[in-house]
């Protein structure tokens, strides 16, 4: 059996549908049941532990060969960086009690550097908690995910235009789906442990602000045009969007650390992946 922390989420949802398709028993992981209930599969397993809880963390994976960890974004929080490494070193913990023999571990491109990387700082923090257990820790180095467009795609149909925080509009950008993400983790888990890997993910191409504009205009049958969101407005937008401001001044640092390069792949380590979903798929499932 395989335990997937995050469940209810877009990569935890994947992974666990991947496990699934390839036989395997599945143990969902979430802060809130009552919302997973639904998700669960023939034969899953469902159990509730908050990722900052180290004791149910260690419960839910007793007995599991495999687990699949992450440290969830806490968009409200006044000290979100303070709050993820809560539970990255509550991951940590519950990995000592549990007795399980390899985890994958959702990571990012830059996780490698400690410091001008904004929120992908948490996963510094995650990796350096894992490397502190010993055991066989496969990470997925992610590129951008696609679905974080999402928020743009109503603006995208309603005004013809695409927001971007990247620039410039025309570079192609390291960007992966969701579900290729979800389908690597299954890969991982069930190839067993392997020391530690590093396994650095990106979609089937690089796609630029452009081409997402571009790929919408044809799905929507409508011109669609890629604008640059000035810096200066880029955290009360993010704010107004719903999350924190401690959490919107981070992820602009990210968007910053990105747009600048400092944020990339560890030049020369681990593994280079493509994955198969196309930027028009992704977002033809963000227009549902």
């Amino acid at each position: 059996m395989f335990a997937i922390m995050g469940a209810t989420g877009q990569t935890g949802g994947a992974a666990a549908r991947a496990l699934r398709a390839r036989g395997a028993a599945v143990r969902l992981i979430t802060r809130d049941a009552a919302r997973a209930a639904g998700l669960a599969g023939p034969g899953d397993e469902l159990t509730q532990a908050d990722p900052q809880d180290a004791l149910a963390l260690a419960r839910a994976f007793e007995g599991c060969e495999g687990v699949y960890v992450m440290v969830p974004p806490y968009l409200l929080a006044n000290d979100p960086i303070g709050e993820s490494l809560v539970a990255a070193r509550a991951i940590e913990a519950a990995l000592h009690l549990s007795g399980v023999g390899h985890v994958v571990a959702l990571s990012s491109g830059g996780a490698h550097l400690a410091d001008g990387t904004g929120e992908v700082r948490t996963l510094f923090d995650l990796e350096a908690a894992l490397r502190r257990t010993g055991l066989p820790v496969s990470y997925i180095r992610a590129g951008d995910f696609m679905e974080n467009w999402a928020f743009a795609v109503p603006v995208a149909q309603a005004d013809g235009v695409l927001p971007s925080a990247r620039v410039p509009l025309d570079r192609p950008m390291e960007t992966v789906a969701a579900a290729d993400i979800g389908a690597l983790a299954a890969e991982l888990l069930v190839d067993g442990p392997r020391g530690q890997r590093i396994v650095n993910l990106c979609g089937p191409r690089d796609y630029s602000p452009k081409d997402f504009a571009a790929t919408l205009s044809a799905i929507l049958g409508q011109p669609v045009a890629a604008v640059v969101t000035p810096r200066d407005e880029l955290e009360p937008a993010l704010v107004a969007g719903g999350i924190g401001p401690a959490y919107a001044r981070e992820l602009a640092r990210v968007y910053d650390a990105l747009n600048s390069g400092h944020i990339g792949f560890e030049p020369g380590v681990g593994e280079m992946r493509r994955g198969t979903i196309t930027l028009e798929t992704a977002l033809r499932g963000m227009l549902g």
